[in-house]
């Protein structure tokens, strides 16, 4: 080790010990991400510590793995009250044989060695820690837009990286920390910075920094999922290092106010999920009338959902035109392959009351493959108070049977006070206005035993009547919504059942009545045919 060879080297050259230069407070850090240990000395002021000329060395050995020899350092400008610190730079030739930094977990020891031709002070250091580089952390709320002409992204600097955050000088051929290159990868798409320059000097003067890039993104603007990160090729005192920045918020740009935010939403009950997003009236005409000189021949309807890394997809294609009043996706996790109905059964299970799943409505237009454009949104979350829910179709009514949650705060404190029961009913492909199909009847509150709610129509009630006209129909969803002023919940369902109690109340009396016609015939047929018998032997008798 370096340490015996200086012992040598002290014999033979006599060099003062000079001690009691520095205070046992003295620390050093290791950065891992720049490959350096950093030494913070401080001064105990002792005026024979200040013999030091400005050109000394310094050796910092470690009592651990993986260091086979001390690290190194020429200074050239020491001053034994100005300089604080000493910067050791990690390369291959200190390390034993077979190992490198990744085999470097911790250091409770080190001894610090400051010489000159004719003085040498020691120092014990026992304060260590292991430091991230501040480049881990040179930004804070990146946000990233992605258009059909390229990527925008807003940053905003936390100011920790103004000595790294600069550019390469062509005339200081000595400096050895800079900024080579930063780009945006967007699902691995990488978009390169235009003017780096203008970058680091906004972050210099903790400016938020805001660039545009130009470049196809029609693969990325149609993908159900994406992720996306800034990255910077930076030099830090002469070692390469690559540096990644997770961008969490990233929006696709569509047409503005596309979808009525008040009628954006998702509903999980009984294993299955109703995305309802009606599109914004105050637009449609004007949307229309662009779309119809726009070439595409398919359109394509997608639910995302995605919390940490489960994500859940549901899509269905319709051929062109596209019909703005199909707002509604149904889906049964009893339907489709059996790895589907795994899938959607999982899925559910993490989904369910788990307000951190992002759900989002995408639909996206084609030409043939070629992809044309696309709306987008998220959808609010609707609590559902009842895990099943059944429609009877009765005459001139509808009852909803249901089974109740247990243990959802919402909905008890719902049911616990005045409140308006909604069935709601679309039409998937045909969906009408809210207001009119909709049944309402209010409450003052809700029992614990109350598990079936009918609505009948009255004469001059002709929303109830739309309603109860869609209901029985194959393309019939129904939607049993409980609000209050504060509060609303909804649970979807697609089980309707006929009940004919008014028709059976009658099959007695038809009975009877087929019974006794049955026997009215059977008489007058006794009665034919006893006429008939008695004429028959009258007229043997006359030819006797």
């Amino acid at each position: 080790m370096l340490a015996f060879s200086l012992s040598v080297q002290i014999a033979t050259i006599s060099r003062t010990q000079l001690t009691g230069c520095y205070s046992d407070y003295s620390s050093f850090t290791f950065n891992r991400n720049l490959a350096t240990f950093t030494v913070t000395l401080i001064p105990s002021g002792n005026k024979s510590c200040a013999i030091f000329p400005p050109g000394v060395a310094a050796n910092l050995t470690l009592a651990s793995t993986p260091f086979y020899d001390s690290l190194g350092v020429i200074i050239n400008n020491f001053d034994y009250y100005q300089t604080l610190q000493i910067v050791f730079s990690i390369n291959s030739s200190v390390f034993e044989a077979g190992k490198d930094l990744d085999d470097f977990v911790d250091e409770t020891f080190a001894v610090l060695h400051i010489f000159s031709y004719s003085e040498i002070t020691q120092l014990e250091l026992m304060i260590f820690d292991e430091l991230k580089s501040d480049l881990s952390s040179c930004f804070k709320n990146s946000n990233l837009k992605v258009t059909s002409a390229g990527v925008e992204l807003l940053t905003t600097p936390t100011g920790v990286c103004k000595l790294q955050m600069v550019v390469k000088d062509p005339l200081n051929p000595a400096q050895n920390s800079y900024i080579n290159d930063i780009a945006v990868s967007v699902n691995n798409q990488k978009f390169e910075l235009p003017n780096l320059s203008d970058f680091l000097t906004n972050y210099s003067t903790d400016t938020n920094i805001s660039f545009s890039v130009n470049g196809d993104t029609s693969t990325i603007r149609q993908t159900a999922y994406t992720t996306a990160s800034l990255q910077i090729q930076s030099v830090q005192g002469g070692l390469e290092i690559s540096l990644t920045y997770p961008v969490s918020n990233i929006t696709i740009a569509s047409t503005a106010n596309f979808f009525n935010p008040l009628q954006a939403f998702v509903i999980l009950s009984n294993y299955t999920i109703l995305a309802k997003f009606d599109m914004n009236l105050a637009i449609q005409a004007a949307f229309m009338a662009q779309l119809a000189l726009t070439p595409y021949t398919k359109v394509v309807y997608r639910l995302t959902a995605q919390v940490g890394s489960n994500t859940f997809t549901h899509q269905i294609s319709k051929t062109a035109p596209f019909n703005p009043n199909l707002r509604l996706l149904f889906i049964s996790c009893s339907d489709g392959s059996e790895n589907e109905q795994e899938l959607c059964t999982n899925f559910y299970k993490i989904a369910l009351d788990n307000t951190e799943v992002l759900w989002s409505i995408d639909i996206l237009f084609y030409n043939d493959k070629d992809f044309v454009s696309l709306e987008t949104t998220n959808l609010n979350i609707l609590t559902s108070c009842f895990d099943k829910v059944t429609i009877q179709e009765r005459d001139q009514e509808l009852c909803a049977s249901v089974i109740r949650r247990e243990n959802i705060t919402a909905c008890t404190q719902l049911f616990n006070g005045p409140l308006n029961m909604v069935l709601q009913i679309y039409e998937e492909e045909n969906l009408l206005d809210q207001g009119q199909h909709r049944m309402i009847k209010p409450y003052s509150s809700i029992g614990a035993n109350e598990t079936q709610f009918c609505f009948t129509c009255t004469d001059a009630d002709t929303e109830c009547k739309t309603a109860l006209s869609m209901a029985g129909k194959s393309t019939s969803i129904y939607n049993l919504v409980v609000l209050n002023a504060t509060k609303t919940t909804a649970t979807p369902t697609q089980k309707i059942v006929k009940d004919n109690y008014k028709g059976s109340n009658l099959t007695p009396q038809i009975l009877g009545g087929l019974i006794l016609v049955a026997s009215a015939v059977a008489c007058i047929l006794g009665i034919l045919t006893t006429l008939r018998n008695i004429k028959m032997m009258k007229s043997k008798k006359n030819k006797l």
